[in-house]
C-alpha cells in the first residue's frame, strides 16, 4: 500500500490534508518482517496511518479501512487523531507498541520531520507532516531507503532532517534509534476483529472437551 500525502493551501492560509491510498502489488522487499527489537522489547513498524475523522471511533474506522483494502490488516492502534493499521503477517502481534509513535513522542518539539535510522543491516524510516505520520517502514536496502528519503525531501518546509552522517544530507543530523525508543508503550496494537481472534481458542477448547469425553467413554467401556 502506498500512501500519497497532498498538502493544499487555501486563500486564508489554512491547510487541508488529503490522503490517497493506492493498492500496489507487494514486492519482495516489502515482505520483510516489520518488527524491531530494542531494549529487549519488540516494536511494530510498517503501519498504514490515517487521520481519524470526526464522528468515527478508532475501532470502527479500522474495520472500515481493513475491508476497503486488499491487504489483510487485522491489527490497529490509536494515537491522538490518527489510527495505524498493520497485519500480523508482517510480524506484528496484539499488545506490541508502535515504533513510530515512540519516535514521534521523543521528537515532540517538531511537528514535521523525516528521520531514517540504522537498525543493524536495516533502515527504519519515519516521516511526520504537521503532526500526522505519513511514512513508517523498515527497509532492508540502503539504496531503497535513501531513494524513499530523497523523494520525501521534495516536500518543502521540514522542521528537521535526520539521516546517517555518511549520507551527507545538508542540514541533517544523525540520531540513534535506541535513544528515541525508551521502553515506552504509548500506542499498543489491538485486534480489529475480536471474533477472528477468539475462534482458534474456542475450537481448541471444543476439541479438548471432545477428547476428554472420548477418553472417559472408553474407560467406562473397559
Amino acid at each position: 500500500v502506498l500512501s500519497i500525502y497532498i498538502e493544499i493551501s487555501s486563500k486564508n492560509s489554512s491547510l487541508f490534508f488529503i490522503f490517497v491510498c493506492i493498492i500496489i502489488p507487494l514486492t519482495e522487499r516489502e515482505l520483510i518482517k516489520q518488527v524491531i527489537n530494542l531494549h529487549h522489547k519488540k516494536y511494530a513498524t510498517g503501519l498504514f496511518w490515517q487521520p481519524l475523522s470526526i464522528g468515527n471511533t478508532a475501532h470502527g474506522y479500522a474495520k472500515q479501512l481493513s475491508k476497503n483494502t486488499d491487504k489483510k490488516y487485522n491489527l490497529f492502534t490509536e494515537y491522538k487523531s490518527m489510527i495505524g493499521l498493520v497485519g500480523s503477517h508482517d510480524g506484528a502481534r496484539v499488545g506490541m507498541p508502535s515504533a513510530a509513535v515512540e519516535v514521534v513522542n521523543s521528537l515532540s518539539e517538531f511537528v514535521s520531520f523525516i528521520g531514517v535510522f540504522r537498525y543493524g543491516d536495516y533502515f527504519y524510516l519515519v516521516a511526520v507532516r504537521n503532526g500526522i505520520i505519513i511514512r513508517d517502514i523498515l527497509i532492508d536496502r540502503e539504496d531503497v531507503a535513501r531513494k524513499t528519503y530523497t523523494e520525501l525531501m521534495n516536500i518543502p518546509d521540514w522542521g528537521v532532517l535526520i539521516a546517517p552522517a555518511s549520507w551527507g544530507i545538508p542540514k541533517s543530523q544523525e540520531k540513534d534509534l535506541s535513544d528515541l525508543i525508551k521502553r515506552g508503550a504509548f500506542a499498543k496494537l489491538h485486534q480489529i476483529s475480536v471474533v477472528k481472534s477468539v475462534i482458534p481458542s474456542v475450537l481448541f477448547a471444543v476439541l479438548f472437551a471432545l477428547f476428554g469425553v472420548y477418553i472417559l467413554t472408553h474407560k467406562i467401556d473397559d
